[in-house]
């Protein structure tokens, strides 16, 4: 991987403390702290407290709360979080592009191009769906249904594969 120029932001946001992100919320992390490889060099590039259990029950039951609001969102409106995140994306699309590269040890113009351009491009799909449901529905004759009934707590390196991530689950925000 080719040495790049970090933007003052990205250096600042590695050397801030970090801890837990629960219910749009920052909380410090009350677990032991681990530090964050960059697989290309072996050198740390930051320092993260785990989350205690208290901490991850707490993150659970604010994803259930969020998932049950979500459910009750109309379509349109779930459309338009979709497109305010690929904004944010987007806008950002070089700072994130480079802690993707740290992170993940991955060139800055897969990044850039695969990872960040093109899960911007699935946000924008999938949100344009939201304003085509139409009410039909599969009849369900040899059609096996699955019913989501929970949130599952996820545990990712930081903006683990954009591409892979939004692709699964997008469609299944917007319906």
């Amino acid at each position: 991987m080719s040495e790049i120029t970090l933007l003052a932001e990205v250096t600042a946001f590695l050397r801030q403390p970090h801890g837990q992100f629960i219910a749009g919320q920052r909380e410090a992390g009350r677990g032991a702290p681990f530090a964050v490889i960059n697989p290309a060099t072996g050198r740390a590039i930051a320092e993260v407290p785990a989350a205690d259990s208290d901490q991850a029950d707490r993150a659970m039951e604010r994803a259930r709360q969020a998932l049950s609001q979500w459910r009750e969102m109309p379509t349109l409106a779930r459309g338009a979080l979709l497109l305010k995140l690929a904004d944010t994306l987007a806008e950002h699309r070089e700072a994130l592009a480079q802690l993707e590269s740290l992170c993940s040890g991955k060139t800055i113009t897969l990044v850039r191009m695969l990872e960040l351009d093109q899960s911007v491009a699935f946000l924008r799909y999938f949100a344009g769906w939201a304003g085509k449901v139409t009410g039909e529905t599969l009849d369900g004759k040899n059609q096996k249904t699955l019913i989501l009934s929970g949130a599952c707590c996820v545990i990712i390196y930081f903006l683990y594969n954009h591409i892979r991530y939004l692709s699964k689950r997008c469609f299944n925000l917007v319906i």
